[in-house]
């Protein structure tokens, strides 16, 4: 590599095989959405999207129609973006997925229409109980909450 190589002022990072390059795409995601000043939506909202995303992929929940999410989020972001910042903010989730798309591939199910496995719904509600302060009451729960 010679300085005309290198794009701006970024850097080279090398990783071995024990680590996952999903896990670091959303690393770097949770890093440019605290960096984000919120001024522009594309980066604002997109960075949380693109994290939302690959916690689903990370967690087994993640779909192949997931893949051209990330794909079509990043393109969104890098064209209407306001700074280098949001610009960029996509790059290590849309860059990995192109050097990479067996590990993407293998992390999704490729679908066949029936429900993910991973899927819970009380896990699902835990967020909205805690901001609400209490308990969701269901069919299956009704009667613990009479008695």
């Amino acid at each position: 590599l010679s300085f005309e190589d290198l794009n701006g002022g970024g850097s080279i990072m090398v990783f071995d095989s024990t680590r996952n390059v999903i896990d670091i795409a959303r690393q770097f995601t949770g890093f440019f959405a605290d960096e984000s000043c919120g001024h522009c939506t594309p980066c604002r909202v997109g960075n949380v999207l693109m994290a939302q995303r690959l916690d689903n992929i990370l967690n087994g929940r993640g779909r192949s129609r997931d893949l051209d999410y990330i794909q079509r989020l990043g393109t969104t972001m890098k064209t209407a973006a306001r700074c280098g910042l949001g610009q960029t903010a996509s790059n290590p989730a849309v860059t990995s997925l192109r050097a990479f798309p067996e590990t993407w591939d293998a992390a999704v199910d490729t679908g066949n229409g029936t429900l993910l496995p991973g899927f819970s719904i009380k896990d699902a509600l835990r967020p909205a109980e805690a901001i609400a302060g209490r308990a969701s009451v269901n069919g299956w729960d009704r009667e613990k909450v009479e008695s």
